[in-house]
Formats: structure tokens, C-alpha cells, sequence
């Protein structure tokens, strides 16, 4: 019936776990935050990537092992998965992703026309035997969460990230994409999939850890990749808003802030 919403059934008491939202109490404050930023209007034609936010996120990326070239910010973390599939793939081309996985991946995935293969994982992340037969099948990219991966917390070991990659290496037109969601929540080492002489992107997200509200997310990636997506944000969307980008740098900055999120992870 059109309309109407599916009855409650959770018991009272229960703690909802299936719609990925934090328990609120884990949040940093924003109020204070918010009363701290001086705002000047952004202009047309003025930089649209926040320098201190950049700055920090290339030396904290660089820091964890990540190759940081051009670097960008998306809407969120599902904003930046979009634009690769539409920049980089055509519909009917061949996708690898975790299999059991995250279902927004797998809907975003499909509403591009895009083919899904399955490929297992364990508690050290995806499979190495699983990627090598959908490699041999044909791939045009493969979606790959570090850690916290969901709905199964797997993190890809140092040994394993060592034979995905040499997977990889012999296939360097598979786009490899990282989606590290939870960076600024886990305490589990990232370890790096993608390869150097390939093509590649690595995208962190704001949402997870400090508010769902914070739509924000930045990703850098090989310069092929980069480009061609920096190109087509500057056409369509130009700048995430300066407002947010200021936010989420304050946020990095405020020790208490990062004591809360570590308190959280």
C-alpha cells in the first residue's frame, strides 16, 4: 500500500543495530565547534578544497602507508564511490565485491547497470583464491573495504594484503577501490590492496565517526583516476561547501574530539 510503514517489531529495549547509525552519546559535540568557525563567503572561481583539512588528511593518510597524489572532496563516502563507477566503468562491466557485503554497496553498484561478482572472504578479508578466478573472468574494478568491513568486521591481515596484491599486480586495468569508512575509528593497521602500477583510489569518510550529518568524505587515488574525476566535479558539483570542509577541520584538530572517537572505536 503506498505509503505505509512497515510495523515496529523490534522489542522495546532493543538496540537497532541494521540501519548502521551510532549510538548518539558516542558523538562529538558540535555545538561548540560550530560557535568557534570564522566564516568568510566563499566565492566563484575561489580553491574549493579547504587547505588545513587537505594538509591534515594528506599527512594522516601518508602517515598510515596510503600513496597520496591529487586528493578531493566528495559528498560522503557513497558520493565518491558514484562518481568513480560513472567516470570509470560502463554498464555490463564486471565489478568483484565482498561477498557477504555491504548491501549500499551492492544497490549502488547495481543502479549503474554494473555486473556484481561475488568474492569470498574470512576474517582476514577477501579471499585470495576467490579474487584470482574473477580476475580470470574479467573484471573492470574491485571494491575492497581495508577493515571494519561490514556486516562481518573483517581487516585485511599484512600477509594477505601482500597476495591480493600480487593478484592485482598482474591485472593493472582493474580500478581498485578502497573504502576505508571507519579510518578514524579502528585500532586495526591499514593495510594497502591496490598496486603502483595500477589504477587505484582510497577514499576516507567524516560520517561514520564524527555524524552522519557530516557528509563529507575525501579520497585520493592515482593520477589517471584523479584527474578525471577532479575534472567532472568541477564541471557539476564545483566544491563540497566550505562550511562543512571548516567543520570537519576543526573536528581533526580538537584534541577532546579525537580523545571521543577513540573512546568510541
Amino acid at each position: 500500500m503506498a505509503g505505509a510503514k512497515r510495523p515496529n517489531l523490534v522489542p522495546k529495549g532493543a538496540v537497532i543495530l541494521s540501519d548502521g547509525n551510532p549510538d548518539p552519546a558516542l558523538l562529538p559535540e558540535f555545538d561548540s565547534i560550530l560557535r568557534k568557525l570564522s566564516y568568510t563567503p566563499r566565492l566563484y572561481g575561489a580553491d574549493p578544497i579547504n587547505a588545513g583539512l587537505i594538509n591534515l588528511m594528506r599527512r594522516e593518510m601518508k602517515a598510515e602507508g596510503v600513496d597520496v597524489g591529487q586528493c578531493a572532496v566528495v559528498s560522503g563516502t557513497m558520493d565518491g564511490l558514484d562518481r568513480l563507477l560513472s567516470e570509470h566503468l560502463r554498464p555490463g562491466d564486471r565489478i568483484a565485491v565482498e561477498d557477504p557485503g555491504f548491501t549500499g554497496h551492492h544497490d549502488l553498484i547495481a543502479s549503474r547497470g554494473l555486473t556484481l561478482v561475488p568474492v569470498g572472504l574470512d576474517e582476514n578479508g577477501i579471499v585470495p583464491h576467490s579474487l584470482a578466478d574473477a580476475c580470470a573472468g574479467g573484471l573492470s574494478a574491485v571494491l575492497i573495504t581495508p577493515r571494519a568491513q561490514s556486516p562481518t568486521g573483517a581487516a585485511i591481515s599484512p600477509d594477505r594484503a601482500r597476495d591480493l596484491r600480487r593478484i592485482l599486480e598482474k591485472r593493472p586495468e582493474i580500478l581498485v577501490i578502497e573504502d576505508d569508512h571507519a579510518s578514524f575509528l579502528c585500532a586495526t593497521p591499514y593495510e594497502r590492496v591496490y598496486h603502483h602500477k595500477g589504477r587505484w583510489a582510497h577514499l576516507r569518510s567524516f560520517s561514520k565517526a564524527f555524524n552522519p550529518d557530516l557528509r563529507l568524505s575525501v579520497m585520493t587515488g592515482d593520477d589517471q583516476t584523479m584527474t578525471m574525476l577532479l575534472d567532472r566535479l568541477i564541471v557539476v558539483e564545483r566544491w563540497v561547501s566550505q562550511i562543512l570542509q571548516m567543520a570537519a577541520f576543526a573536528l581533526l584538530c580538537d584534541s577532546s574530539v579525537r580523545a571521543k572517537i577513540k573512546h568510541a572505536g
